[in-house]
């Protein structure tokens, strides 16, 4: 719940200390704790955060006053954890809250409103139904550039003679399955809309890439363009707002004689899907981008995945075991994955495969939580071994083996 504090860096430096140009800049924190130890409920978190805050603040007051006057006082002990809370009770420092749901955001707006910390809302997901409480707030805002997949807009169908004999062979359980697509789609489509509907509601933002495949970055800022974000509103968003928001402008955001120079230096105008970056600098130091075609990693050709295979994984929580199950042909494969964590199956996503080279991602609940994890791995014949990215969590081994057809 309180994983550490935050710094400003910058990616060009050779050593940790070289990275850091200001810090520490904000107490990071997030309504879930680690599993299997308390607190590991939101309401638990709450409740202990409220506890932490306000002992903090007791400590923090005897520590005054036995600095003024010690004698007949006890020494104040030492405390990291309640010291940590120290800037944050003076707003000297701001409590940046991973807050993605609509009801992650109110329960922060509850701790803002009950303990008084300045507040910047992280990795806001759906923010949409609440802009009013987030503008009134006066919290600063970083919307998620990790975005669920659109679907293309599927295009009209000529002979509109087929498509309504089709329509009568549908059944009421057909309908209702493309009643609930296009209930998911609308859904979906809210994420992209967001960052234009924050922008028309005055609401200042940056973007957060906390949980954001780096290979999606640029093609979900396209999109975002696409649904109704300008370029200026979504180049604001990249530079010159979240200066503003964590008290930069004077030295970044903008190319001004004497701040940073920190540019990206692309061929083609930014949001032109067809752009490739070439140069970036970072504080005057030039970093170039070859523009290497893709390549398979074996002249051989792709291999089949389809089957079941069982595999293992190693984690903090300890050995995981399960099925991955893949069917279809290549270019068109879907497929499950079930565990020992939760023993639930779900669905995989975005299932390539690039020679020996297999890799999809898939989404689990944990602690009414979505997890985001994705899988990469070598197949040899019929095993397989590669790493499993769980977001922050990192990154874990896993191996596996096709099971015999039955």
């Amino acid at each position: 719940m309180l994983p550490g504090q935050g710094a400003i860096i910058l990616l060009a430096g050779n050593s940790p200390d070289e990275l850091v140009y200001k810090g520490p800049v904000s107490m990071f924190s997030q309504l879930h704790g680690a599993a299997g130890i308390y607190p590991n409920t939101v309401m638990g978190v709450m409740a202990k955060y409220r506890e932490l805050y306000r002992q903090a603040d007791q400590a923090k007051s005897y520590q005054k006053r036995y600095i003024q006057d010690a004698s007949g006082m006890e020494r104040p002990k030492s405390d990291r954890v309640l010291e940590a809370f120290y800037p944050v009770i003076d707003r000297s420092m701001p409590v940046a809250f991973k807050a993605e749901k609509v009801l992650d955001i109110q329960r922060v707006f509850s701790l803002k409103n009950e303990l008084g910390f300045n507040l910047i809302l992280g990795e806001v997901k759906e923010g949409w139904d609440i802009t009013d409480k987030i503008k009134t707030s006066g919290a600063k805002v970083f919307l998620s550039l990790d975005l669920p997949e659109l679907k293309e807009e599927k295009k009209a169908k000529a002979d509109s003679g087929k498509v309504e004999e089709k329509e009568k062979r549908k059944t009421e359980v057909d309908l209702e399955r493309e009643r609930l697509e296009l209930r998911k789609e609308e859904m979906i489509r809210k994420f992209y809309t967001q960052p234009a509907l924050f922008a028309s509601e005055g609401i200042i933002h940056g973007f957060s890439t906390l949980e954001a495949k780096s290979k999606d970055i640029k093609n979900h800022l396209s999109k975002l363009v696409e649904n109704g974000l300008s370029e200026d509103a979504a180049l604001a968003a990249l530079t010159t707002s979240p200066a503003q928001l964590l008290g930069l402008s004077a030295t970044m955001g903008s190319i001004d004689n004497g701040k940073l120079a920190n540019l990206v230096i692309s061929d083609k105008p930014y949001f032109n899907k067809e752009s490739k970056v070439k140069y970036v600098f970072v504080d005057g130091r030039k970093f170039e981008l070859e523009d290497k075609p893709k390549k398979k990693h074996s002249d051989e050709e792709d291999v089949e995945v389809s089957g079941t295979w069982s595999y293992t994984t190693e984690t903090p929580q300890g050995a995981g075991t399960g099925n991955i199950v893949i069917t279809g042909e290549p270019g068109n494969y879907s497929g499950t994955i079930t565990g020992s964590f939760s023993g639930d199956e779900n669905v995989l996503t975005n299932i390539t495969v690039d020679g020996k080279e297999l890799s999809f991602s898939f989404s689990m609940n944990v602690g009414g939580d979505t997890l985001n994890i994705d899988v990469s791995v070598t197949v040899d014949g019929n095993t397989f071994e590669g790493s499993m990215t769980a977001g922050v969590h990192g990154s874990f081994p896993i191996e596996g083996e096709r099971l015999p057809n039955k």
